[in-house]
């Protein structure tokens, strides 16, 4: 996974911010124990939505898979409920599945969006730092 100093400049673009669904660790806890009760789940700060600029191919996959091509990218991570990530560390998460009110869906996480964050672009060759499969066109 790269470190937050690593991935902040791939990403591309403005920074579009996105106010505060969940104001704190709290209420975060609150709805995520309501809403999504038995799933695992994580709370994060200071993230980034990041949309992936990717190939049409890509996109197509994803959909198929239920997935968009979207990632989160957490500087803070507030508590992991499986104890994968410690306190203070960050994560970078697999596709979105969907996003809904304060929370980002993957296929195995509910990742609780504590307080504002941001919308950002990258392209997707430059987070994974090679070209993907399917966009590679060597004979």
């Amino acid at each position: 996974m790269l470190p937050p100093k690593t991935f902040q400049p791939l990403l591309t673009g403005p920074a579009e911010r996105v106010p505060a669904l969940c104001p704190d660790e709290e209420e975060g806890l609150r709805r995520v124990m309501r809403a999504y009760r038995g799933e695992p789940y994580c709370l994060v700060s200071k993230w980034v939505i990041v949309e992936l600029d990717v190939e049409q191919a890509i996109i197509d996959k994803l959909h198929l898979d239920g997935l968009h091509p979207c990632v989160l990218f957490a500087r803070r991570v507030i508590y992991d409920s499986r104890g994968r990530y410690s306190r203070e560390n960050y994560v970078l998460t697999s596709p979105l599945k969907w996003l809904d009110e304060c929370y980002f869906v993957t296929q195995n996480t509910v990742y609780v969006l504590i307080g504002g964050g941001e919308r950002q672009r990258c392209k997707y060759n430059h987070l994974i730092g090679k070209p993907h499969p399917a966009t590679n066109s060597q004979p």
